[in-house]
């Protein structure tokens, strides 16, 4: 069973959003990325489709570009709609 615990959470800014970038170990003993981030209604852990990294740092890198592009997901669908 793998852990929840955080490893290396760690502040990310893009185009004014504030994420939180971290890692967690597997029971494979890879690491998997995870992003949350605030609003309204306080913070959201969002869903990552990813496989575990060989390193920690690897799987930091893969947070921040999942929150970047998420983040212009959001800006696109927001674009889209108006």
């Amino acid at each position: 069973m793998s852990s929840d615990v955080l490893l290396s959470p760690t502040p990310f800014l893009f185009e004014g959003r504030v994420f939180v970038c971290a890692a967690i170990r597997t029971d494979q003993g890879s690491y998997k990325p995870v992003v949350m981030t605030g609003g309204p209604h306080g913070v959201t852990r969002l869903a990552i489709d990813a496989e575990g990294s060989g390193s920690q740092a690897e799987a930091l890198r893969s947070a921040e570009q999942f929150a970047v592009r998420w983040t212009r997901e959001q800006v696109h669908d927001k674009q889209v709609a108006e």
